[in-house]
């Protein structure tokens, strides 16, 4: 059989194997195209994420924050040695709930972190002649390490030193005495005066 009796592909073959190549072209080329630009805002949703589709390397730095994350997302073995630096913490953001039992050594305490403080607190009376009581408390929150006072000229301006002061002791507070083994928050001081004066109580209190 000759070559020009073999059977040849009719023009409505050759016409539709055109329409199918340009089809295919045409959806490559569209593929390729696809820019941000043509993906309306929140189309893709989680559920159109593979899983692990989303890395670090895909995320610029900052583009992740807090409200982007789901409660208990990040986990403690996810987060890498020395990841979370002190400028990366919001003020508040570490309360007492969130810091376990031993958890703050004494190395990780700066310069004066926990000084104490020590501070006077006094009262005065009114001018009085004879027998009268002062008492002097700390603020909450502090602690009494000692007192005294003493009879004072009517101005409260010096102290008088030939008055009697019958007692100058720690209190329980509204002139009560302190029971053994109490923590006194107050020092009561009482006496009696010749003349008009004022008597002066004052306390030694620890602010923590």
């Amino acid at each position: 059989m000759s070559q020009s009796n073999r059977a040849k592909p009719s023009p409505a073959l050759v016409i539709s194997l055109i329409a199918l190549f340009v089809a295919l072209g045409s959806g490559a080329y569209a593929a390729s195209k696809i820019r941000t630009k043509d993906i309306k805002d929140e189309a893709v949703t989680g559920k159109k994420l593979a899983k692990n589709a989303v890395k670090s390397s895909k995320t610029k730095d900052g583009g992740l924050k807090g409200k982007d994350l789901k409660d208990e997302t990040i986990s403690e073995s996810q987060i890498g040695e020395m990841a979370v630096t002190t400028p990366k913490l919001s003020d508040g953001a570490v309360t007492t709930p969130k810091i376990g039992d031993g958890a703050v050594t004494k190395e990780k305490l700066g310069p004066g972190a926990l000084e104490p403080t020590v501070v006077a607190r006094t009262f005065i009376t009114n001018a009085i002649s004879g027998t009268g009581e002062a008492e002097a408390n700390c603020n909450a929150g502090e602690t009494l390490i000692g007192g005294g006072g003493g009879w004072t000229n009517s101005a409260g301006t010096a102290f008088s030193l030939t008055d009697d002061v019958s007692d100058s002791s720690p209190s329980a507070g509204s002139d009560v005495p302190t029971a053994d083994g109490a923590s006194p928050q107050a020092w009561h001081v009482s006496g009696v005066a010749t003349g008009t004066k004022r008597l002066l109580a004052y306390a030694i209190c620890l602010s923590h």
